[in-house]
């Protein structure tokens, strides 16, 4: 059975189908009057990052990092296996030409050289000594050839006395027979003993000259040895500043292992890599763009190393300054391999929108509201973005960071 409502039950349902209407009616009147008053919202012009559309150069290219380094610089290695015994600078010191930088433990190599010296002395007396016996032996054979040729002269001597008997009738066929066999006998002898001269002359000469290639290669050796033991003692190479030293005393070191690294820091040059997918860019020749912090420089591709490292090719760049006070070694600068150049197009400041040539919706400065417009972008470069069309010289565009009005079409400023 229904319940007769009391008065006051009746007042709050009424009142309440009242409020409903009037609390949406009064939400929807605070949002539509919330987006009058964002709309109508003015912000400082300086907030944004305008930039001016110009004409000027747009430069393009490779981007990417490179290394100062000392345009002339030596490397010190170590050149043979031993370990540090003493350090006499530190990096950063003015060195000359001749001061001792380490010392290292030459003890082994120190009786090497002694034992290489000590050979020397035997090679080369092994050499007298087989000269003299050369000598012995090629003056026994003279003599014994000269002994031979007298025999042959007195042989022909009795081979004529025969036969000059035999004419007269005094002298008999046998006799001159006899001569001249002996004589033949004699002279086959000689000949024999001359044969023999001459191979043991050629013998001894190539013996000789064997012996003498051994002994000289043996020098050239010792030669080395010698300078290698020089280096040893790991002096700098030029005047100039260290820049690298193995400071570790004690640590054992090979041959080759670099000790040291002797700069001129009066000039640089810069050392970069980039990812060999832009090979066909890089070439000598190519200019670059150098940013060291606040400071912009001017360069050139020296060289280009052909070989492919880790998906990299390295790459070297000559500096219009190389003594510009911006540089020191060790700095890592940005640097951009320039491959595209236009000249006298209209251009505005490349921003963090700009990722490839197309159209973009930009915000553009019209009195005191910036109003979005579709802009058709090019070339873009290091510093500037080539305008193709949507912009008119002397206009003004937000290039900093919209996101916070991805939604609106128009903003105003004060």
């Amino acid at each position: 059975m229904d319940r007769k409502l009391s008065r006051r039950e009746r007042l709050t349902m009424r009142l309440r189908s009242w409020v409903q209407p009037a609390a949406i009616m009064t939400t929807a009147l605070l949002a539509v009057y919330g987006v009058v008053l964002l709309a109508e919202r003015r912000y400082e012009a300086g907030q944004f990052t305008l930039s001016t559309a110009e004409y000027g150069r747009v430069e393009a290219g490779v981007g990417t990092t490179a290394l100062v380094e000392a345009e002339v610089q030596q490397i010190v290695t170590s050149p043979i296996s031993s370990r540090i015994m003493a350090v006499h600078h530190r990096v950063g010191d003015r060195v000359e030409a001749g001061d001792p930088l380490l010392s290292l433990d030459l003890q082994q190599a120190t009786d090497n050289y002694q034992k290489a010296v000590e050979e020397e002395k035997m090679r080369r007396l092994k050499l007298v000594q087989l000269e003299a016996g050369q000598q012995t032996r090629l003056a026994d054979l003279g003599m014994r050839i000269k002994v031979a040729e007298t025999a042959v002269s007195s042989r022909l001597r009795q081979l004529r006395g025969e036969e000059q008997l035999d004419s007269i009738g005094s002298g008999t066929t046998e006799r001159v027979r006899q001569a001249q066999a002996d004589y033949e006998t004699a002279r086959l002898e000689l000949e024999q003993l001359r044969q023999q001269l001459r191979g043991e002359q050629t013998s001894a000469r190539a013996e000789r000259e064997v012996q003498e290639l051994e002994l000289q290669v043996f020098r050239q050796e010792l030669t080395a040895l010698g300078r290698t033991l020089e280096q040893a003692q790991i002096r700098a190479p030029r005047s100039g500043t260290l820049t690298s030293l193995h400071s570790s005393v004690g640590a054992q070191v090979s041959p080759g292992e670099q000790l040291a690294v002797v700069s001129d820091l009066s000039s640089y040059r810069l050392k970069g890599e980039a990812p060999e997918r832009y090979a066909d860019r890089i070439v000598p020749g190519a200019q670059v763009r150098i940013r060291a912090g606040q400071t912009e420089l001017d360069g050139s591709v020296s060289s280009v190393n052909p070989l492919s490292q880790q998906g990299n090719i390295a790459f070297m760049v000559s500096l219009a300054e190389p003594d510009h006070p911006a540089l020191r070694p060790g700095l890592r600068v940005e640097a951009r391999i320039l491959t595209q150049l236009r000249d006298s197009v209209l251009r505005i400041k490349n921003g963090t929108f700009y990722e490839e040539p197309r159209a973009y919706s930009l915000f553009v400065r019209e009195g005191n509201v910036l109003r979005r417009r579709d802009v058709q972008l090019g070339l873009g470069g290091y510093d500037y973005v080539e305008v193709l069309s949507g912009l008119r010289a002397g206009e003004q565009v937000a290039v900093g960071d919209m996101q916070d009005f991805a939604n609106q079409k128009e903003i105003r400023v004060k």
